[in-house]
């Protein structure tokens, strides 16, 4: 795929890259248990990362901006954002040891995840030396995060939160950006409880445009005073991870191409359905003519308000 060029892109995200190592073996494990990997797959990962490769697979204009070192497994993320024809030079190299994410699937089709995460340190690009249409932030540079905010405010360009996990700097950032997209784990540590619709109402009083994402129960919403729910796309689901992902980098592409709200969200919904078919979280992520095919050939996800 192509790079585009700095001064061409349409969606800037900024956030947390790693590298992704997916395990699949046939053994349930025991205590000091060894068995023989059946098949393992290595990939750059992260939730920024995924939403960016996800919108440039559909067809955006990416660029991505964060933090990687200097060392081989932070070359090789380099190397699959342009693969997937996302501009990296916002990125940041240091002297930093990677992020990891480390996914074990047994035979019995349970799922482990470990991961190992460097402490943040705010040495990352804050520069905003580029004029996109849309910013997709996950919140893990806050110092980043809030100067980039006051940028686009400055510029008018409209930013988007993934709020996917909770933590105070995230909650700070809320009524801070123009939307929030946030999943069902972020709500249900936030409230203490699987209260979504008490969960919608609390976060839309700090951001009015607000959906939360609800897995294989779709999603509910609060958008410029409508609220909502829908369904999801039928999938027999392989592997969950990323699908959120693809939703946050679909809905941008969405909204960059000035669908209705209603038609982003099975847009986005789709994208994330498809993730879902296949192991690990970047195989599944679609380009548009599979996209487009899905939901041709599949019932549309009923829409109700609430």
């Amino acid at each position: 795929m192509t790079i585009p060029a700095l001064t061409d892109i349409e969606l800037l995200v900024h956030g947390h890259s790693c590298l992704d190592v997916y395990v699949k073996h046939a053994d349930t494990p025991v205590n000091d248990w060894q068995h023989r990997i059946q098949a393992m797959t290595i990939n750059g990962g992260g939730m920024a990362a995924n939403a960016a490769v996800a919108a440039s697979r559909l067809g955006v204009s990416t660029g991505f901006s964060g933090r990687l070192g200097i060392d081989p497994f932070s070359q090789f993320q380099i190397d699959e954002f342009h693969q997937n024809g996302v501009n990296t030079e916002l990125v940041v190299q240091q002297d930093y040891i990677p992020s990891l994410f480390l996914a074990l699937n047994h035979s019995d089709g349970q799922s482990e995840y470990s991961w190992y995460h460097t402490p943040h340190v705010s040495k990352v690009c804050d520069a905003l030396t580029c004029q996109p249409s849309l910013i997709l932030l996950d919140g893990e540079s806050f110092d980043v995060a809030i100067a980039l905010i006051g940028t686009a405010r400055e510029r008018n360009i409209p930013v988007i939160l993934d709020a996917c996990y909770l933590s105070d700097r995230r909650l700070a950032l809320i009524p801070k950006v123009d939307m929030v997209i946030a999943s069902h784990d972020f709500v249900r540590e936030y409230m203490q409880s699987e209260d979504w619709h008490a969960g919608l109402r609390q976060l839309t009083q700090h951001c009015a445009k607000t959906i939360i994402t609800l897995d294989n129960e779709g999603c509910i919403w609060h958008w410029q005073g409508e609220e909502g729910s829908m369904g999801c796309w039928p999938m027999d689901c392989v592997d969950g991870l990323g699908a959120g992902d693809a939703f946050h980098g679909a809905f941008c592409t969405g909204l960059l191409r000035r669908y209705t709200f209603h038609d982003n969200l099975r847009f986005a919904s789709a994208a994330g359905a498809l993730c879902c078919a296949r192991e690990g979280a970047r195989a599944g992520l679609p380009d548009m003519p599979t996209l487009t095919r899905f939901m041709a050939s599949h019932p549309e996800p009923n829409i109700t308000s609430i």
